[in-house]
């Protein structure tokens, strides 16, 4: 039976990088729900122009991602009605992907894991979280984003939270600010404890 390995954290907390290096060291799958998302969103372009309008449909028919984007991360109310549209497609996709993986453990990259109760298959969660400053430059210089931008991304991922996850869960908390050397030692504590469950 395959082990899921959550892991989430705020945006540009370094997930994806611990993420990146866990799979390098341990050789374990890694899907990464965002990605998943990008695909659903343009499966679900229809929905999402009647909710959001036309204006946010390219010429391809593909969803314009940053436009819809801006919108969200400035209105909760929107944001819920994208989530109410494309998350239980990234749920059912999830979980096909855990059902079929012939992997002894997977790893599941989703920042909001717990909001898309994602949390409940896991057999371990990690939450990967940096200091304020060092997301918010790593958002500047990765994504060209402003502070006002940043600070309204931040809002909407208020939730995202250590203390969060469903109860009786494992977690496991990552700082990413540290050097790679003690984001190595993390990777190993970890190792640790899926291998010896």
């Amino acid at each position: 039976m395959t082990r899921i390995i959550g892991v989430s954290g705020k945006s540009c907390s370094g997930k994806n990088y611990f993420v990146e290096l866990l799979n390098k060291e341990t050789e374990w799958p890694a899907v990464d729900v965002d990605v998943i998302g990008h695909d659903v969103i343009d499966q679900a372009a229809s929905e999402v122009a009647s909710v959001f309008g036309n204006e946010v449909i390219l010429p391809d028919g593909k969803v314009n991602r940053k436009a819809v984007g801006r919108i969200v991360f400035s209105d909760s109310r929107k944001l819920e009605k994208l989530e109410r549209i494309v998350h239980p497609r990234m749920v059912k996709k999830v979980r096909s992907v855990a059902e079929n993986c012939r992997s002894s453990v997977l790893i599941v990259n989703a920042a909001i894991l717990h909001r898309m109760r994602l949390d409940r298959i896991c057999d371990l969660i990690v939450y990967v979280k940096a200091p304020f400053k060092t997301r918010l430059f790593r958002a500047m210089k990765r994504d060209g984003c402003t502070k006002d931008a940043f600070l309204k991304r931040c809002r909407s991922q208020r939730d995202i939270s250590s203390r969060n996850f469903c109860k009786g869960k494992q977690v496991v908390v990552v700082d990413s600010g540290g050097s790679i050397h003690q984001i190595h030692r993390q990777i190993k504590r970890i190792c640790g404890i899926i291998c010896t469950e």
